[in-house]
């Protein structure tokens, strides 16, 4: 009888160690999938960080760009006035 206790006792401290050794293999991949899922969330924020910054970067290019245009419409407009001045000296005899 003493044989079968013993032969019990080492399956079950076998089943035992199994399982321990698939508990920990399971958490080994949860970890790992943690640590996955953790350094997407920071690719992410650095993503998001950088559009940002491009962004901000677009859109003073674009007031630039549109304070530029205005400067050459004004510029335009004050040549066509001297002009248009000119062609009225001229008409007048001036």
């Amino acid at each position: 009888m003493r044989n079968g206790h013993t032969l019990l006792a080492g399956i079950a401290a076998l089943a035992l160690f199994a399982a321990s050794g698939i508990a920990s293999a399971q958490q080994t991949q949860q970890d790992q999938q943690g640590a996955k899922g953790a350094a997407q969330s920071s690719t992410q924020s650095q993503r998001n960080e950088q559009g940002a910054k491009n962004q901000g970067k677009n859109q003073a290019k674009n007031q630039s760009a549109n304070q530029g245009m205005k400067n050459q419409g004004a510029q335009q407009g004050r040549n066509q006035n001297a002009k248009n001045q000119n062609t009225m000296s001229k008409q007048s005899g001036v």
